[in-house]
């Protein structure tokens, strides 16, 4: 049976992985599987954190303010829509 891990790292200089495991020896073959996590678009993260900061009262400002907005295109959109 197959001994498995699983452990995170960082890419190294030189695009090079590091895995340290004790048990292993020198010289010896081992199957390996990267995966690489999605990254949010930039700013996704740090926009949503900064967000998170602010104060109540601003949040649902700017909370309202996207509503609105949204709702003023769905009433577009309906508008175009009996055009026709």
């Amino acid at each position: 049976m197959k001994q498995t891990r699983y452990l995170t790292t960082t890419v190294q200089p030189g695009n090079r992985l590091e895995i340290p495991i004790a048990e292993l020896s020198v010289g010896q073959a081992v199957e390996v599987i990267v995966i690489i996590p999605e990254q949010p678009p930039s700013g996704q993260a740090s926009d949503r954190r900064a967000f998170m900061r602010l104060p109540m009262s601003e949040r649902r400002r700017i909370l309202a303010a996207q509503a609105e907005a949204l709702a003023q295109r769905a009433r577009l959109r309906m508008a175009r829509v009996g055009e026709f």
